[in-house]
């Protein structure tokens, strides 16, 4: 039933109702609430009507209407205050369904404030493994995704399916579907199923394949780099020393910097692990005795130019290593060794 009154009405499920006209003074008809909507639903379209169908059934029981608001929450889980909300229900009593729920395993509790429903969890892990299983058939010798990387794919690809009914996507990135993002998927590295390996996630069994060139022009491109630290070379002087393609040394310099071998300290402009290192001991080291670095000195600790000295302060101030005042760098943590 939709009604259209200017009025607030308070209606909660399970509520009985009687509809009545003032003139001529008679009865229309009457029923029980299902729930209250704010927004009109589409009666052309059968996974609404479905849905209807679904919460018609599950409102005549607390239980069974707990356990579908939590099913059907829109960012896929809820938190106990949004529960009780929308089940208009007190406290005392929805705890105690939660927890008969929770120990019948129809639901999972992803972190202190957020429920999920068991198929939905299930659902969404299934499609997570399936996308990174793709990812390695796709670039078999990428090590994995990055936690964000697999959230962006979620967020533009993702549309869950559940028994006819489709559900909104992982849209915008909201603060709730990224928490469930992230209790689903360390719930897949807590299970052996996706391991987390150079801060990219893979599957367990995943192991990076090269052909034999591929790793021939990796060896000789990282090799490039430890020969001289402090002032790497740029694209165009690999592609030269290396006589590849470009596509092919932008593939490789990817590989590497997936592999951490290589940092990407500005946007074309990249270290070896090693001299990133290096650099930041020296920095570490200077403050730690002098209580401070003027920025033009940091150029003489590495026997570089202000090019690449420059860069890679503003990448220690990124990380969190220094803090900047002025032309002046500090630790940000004294502790630091």
């Amino acid at each position: 039933v939709r009604m259209d009154n200017p009025q607030r009405i308070v209606a909660a499920p399970r509520d009985r109702f009687i509809l009545r006209s003032l003139s001529p003074v008679q009865t229309l008809g009457g029923g029980m609430i299902i729930e209250a909507l704010s927004h009109k639903l589409r009666r052309s379209d059968s996974h609404v009507v479905q849905d209807v169908l679904d919460r018609e059934k599950a409102v005549l029981a607390e239980q069974d209407f707990v356990e579908y608001c939590i099913k059907s929450a829109e960012d896929f889980a809820t938190s106990e205050n949004e529960l009780a909300l929308r089940a208009k229900m007190l406290p005392g009593p929805l705890e105690k369904i939660l927890s008969e729920l929770l120990t019948e395993g129809k639901i999972i509790r992803l972190s202190s404030k957020l429920l999920i429903h068991r198929n939905t969890s299930i659902d969404i892990q299934q499609k997570l493994l399936d996308m990174v299983e793709q990812f390695h058939r796709d670039k078999p010798e990428s090590p994995g995704l990055s936690a964000e990387q697999l959230y962006d794919a979620v967020s533009r690809a993702f549309l869950r399916q559940a028994q006819g009914k489709l559900y909104p996507r992982f849209e915008g990135g909201t603060p709730s579907t990224r928490n469930v993002f992230d209790g689903l998927v360390e719930q897949l590295i807590a299970e052996g199923k996706l391991a987390e390996r150079k801060h990219r996630l893979a599957l367990p069994e995943h192991r990076e394949t090269f052909s034999n060139d591929e790793q021939k022009l990796l060896h000789e491109i990282e090799s490039l780099f430890t020969s001289r630290p402090f002032n790497p070379p740029k694209n165009d002087e690999v592609i030269q020393h290396t006589q590849a393609t470009p596509d092919t040394v932008q593939k490789s310099l990817k590989i590497l910097i997936e592999q951490e071998h290589l940092i990407r300290v500005d946007k074309d402009l990249f270290f070896h692990r090693d001299a990133v290192e290096k650099a930041r001991q020296l920095l570490v080291s200077y403050i730690t005795e002098h209580g401070g670095l003027e920025s033009v000195k940091f150029k003489y600790l590495l026997d570089t130019t202000r090019k690449f000295a420059i860069p890679l302060l503003d990448y220690f101030d990124r990380i969190g290593v220094t803090r900047r005042a002025g032309y002046t760098r500090h630790l940000k943590n004294p502790n630091t060794s």
